[in-house]
């Protein structure tokens, strides 16, 4: 490379530049787009001709001939890429939010959600920048160029939103901060409908802006939300398959209805689910569920008449599960094994001797793994929260509002009505979504 080429200012020494020069200032958009603030009304960078020139269009050149020759035709691409860019009127920023401990099987490319949001793998750029914002566990291998990234920390949610490109000339008097961090409640809501569906314990960790991959560039780097993250049990990471992906964005959209956002108690309730799903000790995960548990059936459906909590725990879920096939066991099994299991609560977090007492398994087995039993448990709790959600909650009348917002006529499966023992047609003190139950 000749010496002249390294120095600053090199193109201006070409007689033909000053030619160019005068083609953009002539030119009533161009000449707002170079040699002075240029990007959208909350970020503006200067943007200078002759390192734009050499930036994007005679480096993709060189690049693409993999030599310092000029070729028409590649000259022509790189120049109409160029020009388009210096004349769009609008580029794109994407907020994404990194998703740890997700393991998304292959025949899924992307998960389409309401309001513009989606599931989908982050590029090349989003993962370089999440590794560097700390928003997924990166490990260097190899030495320090080269950075390990497991596949079940690299899916993201994303949003992306067009803004004007703007000059310094054009800047609104008022210029306005994007709408960031946007994500976070449809994260958090995303994380309880993986929990109820899949199961696992995927997180998300810090919302990131970022221009659009695709776009001519004009926003540098990137900003993010550096706050903090919450736990996560990598050696339990979430398994996310085609055929759930349908039920996925269905309870994510329950999730957000006003009647089950509304509804204080029941949100404490999802989020001991989100807890017990983040815990690495099996003994913490079932004190979670279980407290999940008696808010659903002690203080919300109301089963207060049985002898213990326990009792109520295990007549709420035979209850609610006795016509559901999904789990393909008996209610009297359902009862007798959620009875065992909150009394290996009560011993565990009372702190009794963990080799007495005998644990079991859903179908009745008996088992020494308290995470086997744990994994049954969370799987009787997930499954009577989506039941729940889907409109199967004691109703006031028939035809009432479910919690996915669709009306339910008279007889319907999905709108069937507990007593408040559990055991028959609803009384007078049966409760609707979003009410407990009078004592």
């Amino acid at each position: 490379m000749p010496t002249a080429v390294s120095t600053l200012g090199w193109l201006d020494r070409l007689p033909a530049m000053q030619a160019v020069r005068k083609e953009f200032a002539a030119d009533p958009l161009l000449s707002k787009r170079v040699d002075c603030g240029v990007g959208v009304e909350f970020s503006l960078q200067t943007r200078q001709l002759e390192w734009l020139l050499v930036k994007e269009l005679l480096a993709p050149m060189v690049g693409r001939l993999r030599a310092y020759r000029f070729e028409s035709a590649e000259f022509d691409e790189a120049y109409a890429r160029l020009e388009a860019g210096l004349r769009a009127t609008h580029v794109r920023v994407v907020e994404f939010l990194p998703l740890n401990a997700l393991q998304v099987s292959s025949e899924v490319k992307r998960l389409n959600l309401d309001s513009g949001v989606a599931l989908e793998q982050m590029t090349d750029s989003q993962v370089s920048l999440a590794i560097a914002r700390g928003a997924v566990p990166a490990e260097f291998a190899g030495g320090p160029l080269f950075v390990n990234l497991e596949p079940e920390h690299q899916w993201a949610m994303t949003v992306t939103t067009p803004y004007p490109i703007v000059s310094a000339a054009d800047l609104p008097e008022q210029p306005a901060a994007p709408d960031f961090p946007s994500l976070l409640e449809p994260g958090q809501r995303f994380v309880t409908a993986l929990r109820i569906v899949c199961g696992g314990s995927a997180v998300v960790t810090r919302a990131i802006l970022q221009q659009h991959d695709d776009d001519f560039p004009i926003i540098g780097g990137g900003s993010a939300v550096l706050s903090a993250k919450e736990a996560v049990d990598y050696a339990r990471p979430t398994l996310l398959t085609g055929g759930q992906l349908a039920d996925l964005a269905r309870v994510y959209g329950w999730l957000g209805a006003p009647t089950v956002t509304d509804d204080a108690m029941f949100q404490r309730a999802l989020r001991r689910l989100v807890f017990a799903g983040a815990h690495r000790y099996a003994e913490d995960r079932l004190a979670d569920l279980m407290t999940c548990a008696e808010i659903i059936f002690i203080k919300r459906l109301g089963h207060q008449h049985t002898r213990t909590k326990g009792d109520r725990v295990a007549d709420g879920a035979a209850d609610l599960l006795r016509d559901d096939s999904f789990l393909g066991v008996e209610p009297q099994q359902i009862r007798s094994f959620m009875l065992k299991a909150y009394g290996v609560r009560n011993d565990r977090i009372h702190g009794d001797d963990p080799s007495a007492g005998t644990l079991f398994n859903l179908d009745g087995s008996s088992t020494s793994s308290l995470k086997r039993m744990v994994d049954d448990v969370e799987i009787v709790v997930r499954r009577c929260l989506h039941l729940l959600l889907s409109g199967r909650t004691p109703n006031p009348a028939a035809g009432g509002l479910n919690a996915s917002g669709s009306q339910l006529g008279p007889g319907r499966q999905e709108s069937r009505r507990l007593g408040r023992n559990g055991s028959g047609p609803a009384g007078p003190g049966a409760g609707s979504f979003g009410q407990e139950a009078p004592r």
